[in-house]
């Protein structure tokens, strides 16, 4: 996120940040349901692009690529 400068940047460094704990073995389902809180704190990181990244938008991106 910390070199995200529009939309589609956080969308990537969500979804890459997904994509990585859906290729990691041994995670329980609610272990990796604990991810939603580290999206929502991604998304709180609108000052980043200068625009507010809604938590819905993050859920969005987030939900987009989930595999459990």
């Amino acid at each position: 996120m910390a070199l995200a400068r529009s939309f589609a940047d956080a969308e990537a460094a969500i979804i890459a940040f997904k994509v990585r704990f859906n290729t990691l073995k041994g995670i329980e389902t609610t272990e990796r349901e604990d991810l939603d809180e580290a999206v929502w704190q991604l998304s709180q990181s609108d000052h980043l692009i200068g625009q507010p990244i809604t938590e819905e938008m993050a859920q969005r991106w987030f939900d987009a690529v989930r595999d459990y």
